[in-house]
C-alpha cells in the first residue's frame, strides 16, 4: 500500500486515500415516549434529504422493566421493531401495561435517561464530484456532512479495570459532555468478560482485565495542527485535520438476546457497551433484578448475560408474576479494533 499516511493524535495510522476510510455521522437522535398502548408509534426524525444516505440504526435503550401497579406482576416494555417511513421514524411498543420502572440505576423520568432511545448515523450513498482540491476515495463525507454531525475520534487507550459493580471505570469528562454526543466503544483484552456501561457506576467489568476503549464526539470545533493536513469546504470551514480519526464505517449485527450476535465483516469488534436491560429471576417469594452485560464469546461473536445483582422486591403472600420478559432483538452496531489500535 501507497500514498498518504495519517497518524492523528489517538488512534492507529492510517491510509488517508482508502475506500475503507468511510466516516460515518450522527444524523438524529429519537427519544421515544412510552405509550399505554401496545403497537406502532410515529416521531418526526428530522433528518434533511434523508434518501441521500444510507442509515444506520444504533439501538441506546430498547427495553424497561416495571411492576404493574397495585398487584406484585412484573414485566418488560420493549422495542420490537423500528423503520423510517418518509419524514418519520416509527417504532413498535409491545406492552401497553401502566409501568412503575424498576431500575435503581436510571431515571426514566429524565431527559438524560428517556423511556426509550434510538440514535442514528448515516453516510452518503453517493460520492460527490468536484471540480477543485483532492479527490478522496473513502472521505467524501468529509466534504459533505455538516461539521457538526460527523464524528472524530478523540480518545483511545488501554485502561485497566478492576472486576466488581463498585469498581467501575468512568470515561474523561471533557470527552464525553452531552452536546458532543459521546459514544463509547469498547472491547476486554480477554474474551469471555461480561461488561456494560451506565452513568451511575461507569464501565463494570466482571473480572479485572484492561480494555480496549474508543470514544468519538461530533459537533466539535475542529483544530487546525501545526503540521499535518487540514482539508477545508467550500465555505473556507475546516472539515478534517490530521489532529483526529474519522468514526469509519463498521458493521451492524442482528443480535438476539438468546443467540447473540455475529459480526462476520469484523475480525475483532469493539461495540457500544450501552446497558439495554434488566433482567428479573423468580425467586421463591422474592423478584431478584440483575444488570445485564456483553461478552464476547469468541473473536467475532458476542452474546448477553447477567453481570451483577441489582436487587430484590418481595412479591406478595402468593409469590411474584412475571411476564413478557426482555425479548426485543436490535441492531448491533461494531467498529474494527484494529481501525483504531495497533494490534
Amino acid at each position: 500500500m501507497y500514498g498518504m499516511y495519517i497518524k492523528p493524535d489517538h488512534g492507529s495510522s492510517f491510509l488517508l486515500d482508502s475506500e475503507k476510510n468511510q466516516p460515518i455521522g450522527f444524523l438524529s437522535r429519537i427519544d421515544m415516549p412510552y405509550s399505554l398502548r401496545e403497537g406502532w408509534k410515529s416521531t418526526p426524525h428530522n433528518i434533511k434529504d434523508i434518501n441521500k444516505y444510507n442509515i444506520i440504526f444504533i439501538p441506546r435503550i430498547m427495553s424497561r422493566t416495571f411492576k404493574t401497579p397495585g398487584s406484585y406482576d412484573w414485566g418488560s416494555c420493549n422495542i420490537t421493531n423500528y423503520k423510517i417511513e418518509g419524514n418519520n421514524f416509527l417504532y413498535y411498543g409491545d406492552n401497553g401495561s401502566d409501568p412503575i420502572w424498576k431500575d435503581p440505576e436510571d431515571d426514566a423520568w429524565s431527559s438524560d435517561d428517556p423511556f426509550f432511545r434510538m440514535d442514528i448515523y448515516g453516510y452518503l450513498k453517493e460520492r460527490p464530484k468536484y471540480d477543485y482540491g483532492i479527490q478522496l476515495r473513502g472521505m467524501n463525507n468529509i466534504y459533505n456532512l455538516n461539521s457538526e454531525l460527523r464524528g472524530y475520534c478523540v480518545y483511545a487507550e488501554i485502561v485497566s479495570v478492576t472486576g466488581g459493580k463498585e469498581n467501575g471505570w468512568f470515561p474523561p469528562k471533557e470527552f464525553f459532555l452531552n452536546e458532543n454526543n459521546p459514544m463509547l466503544f469498547v472491547r476486554p483484552e480477554k474474551d469471555g468478560v461480561t461488561f456494560c456501561y451506565n452513568k451511575m457506576r461507569g464501565l463494570t467489568v466482571s473480572e479485572t482485565c484492561k480494555v480496549y476503549v474508543v470514544i468519538f464526539n461530533t459537533n466539535l470545533r475542529l483544530q487546525a495542527p501545526k503540521s499535518g493536513v487540514v482539508i477545508y469546504n467550500e465555505k473556507k470551514e475546516i472539515t478534517y485535520t490530521s489532529k483526529y480519526k474519522p468514526l469509519h464505517l463498521g458493521q451492524s449485527t442482528w443480535f438476539d438476546r438468546n443467540n447473540g450476535g455475529i459480526f462476520e465483516q469484523l475480525k475483532k469488534p469493539m461495540i457500544l457497551p450501552d446497558s439495554h436491560f434488566v433482567n428479573w429471576v423468580v425467586n421463591r417469594g422474592y423478584m431478584d433484578y440483575y444488570r445485564t452485560g456483553y461478552y464476547f464469546m469468541s473473536n467475532n461473536k458476542v452474546g448477553m448475560r447477567d453481570i451483577y445483582y441489582l436487587g430484590g422486591e418481595y412479591g406478595g403472600p402468593y409469590g411474584p408474576s412475571g411476564s413478557n420478559g426482555y425479548k426485543t432483538n436490535y441492531d448491533l452496531y461494531g467498529i474494527e479494533l484494529s481501525d483504531y489500535f495497533n494490534i
